[in-house]
């Protein structure tokens, strides 16, 4: 009976107690979304970055697009031909310099920086044999400036290194357009492939 009072019965009490605390800690919710939302932060906000690098990189590439098919009707015409167009003069076209202070409508983005662009523009046998890889990013000494004459096959291709912003989160950086730049860069390319016209040299 000593025994039962002294002992057993305080530790009946004390895991009696402990029990109950365990209880009301299994049930307690406080906190829970904010452990939650630690644990799903990181894979969210790298998917937020991955949408926003996405939408930049497609945004540029429809951009430059539009500003190399724009520039190359002026070979497409023989207009670049006949007046003897550098490659200098082209690259202007592609991405006209502020005037006076007022920015041209067909200007490019300021997250592309014109004077990196590569342009390559040289005469093809055929239509079949046009190259519009982007093989010339990596040795672009090799990238030309030789638009043909009248009646002749044309390939056009601007390219040009965008940076990641994903590089600290990818570790590395993302590579959408398939050709590396570096190891933290994009390529975007914009090819036009067409005949001349018949014009007057």
């Amino acid at each position: 009976m000593f025994l039962r009072k002294t002992i057993i019965a305080p530790l009946q009490g004390r895991y009696m107690r402990a029990r109950a605390s365990f209880r009301g800690f299994a049930r307690a919710e406080k906190g829970a979304a904010a452990v939650e939302f630690a644990i799903i932060s990181i894979p969210l906000l790298a998917l937020l970055l991955a949408t926003f690098q996405t939408a930049v990189v497609l945004f540029a590439a429809q951009l430059l697009e539009s500003a190399t098919e724009s520039a190359a009707r002026q070979i497409m015409t023989g207009q670049a031909q006949t007046s003897n167009l550098t490659q200098a003069q082209f690259r202007n076209l592609i991405c006209p310099t502020s005037s006076g202070g007022t920015t041209p409508a067909n200007a490019l983005p300021k997250l592309i920086d014109c004077t990196k662009l590569i342009i390559d523009v040289r005469v093809a046998s055929n239509f079949s044999s046009a190259d519009t890889s982007k093989n010339v990013f990596t040795t672009p000494s090799q990238a030309q400036f030789s638009p043909g004459g009248p009646d002749t096959i044309n390939v056009v291709r601007v390219m040009y290194q965008l940076p990641s912003y994903l590089s600290i989160a990818g570790g590395g950086g993302s590579n959408i357009f398939g050709v590396t730049g570096g190891p933290t860069s994009n390529v975007i390319l914009a090819a036009a492939v067409f005949q001349t016209e018949p014009y007057s040299p």
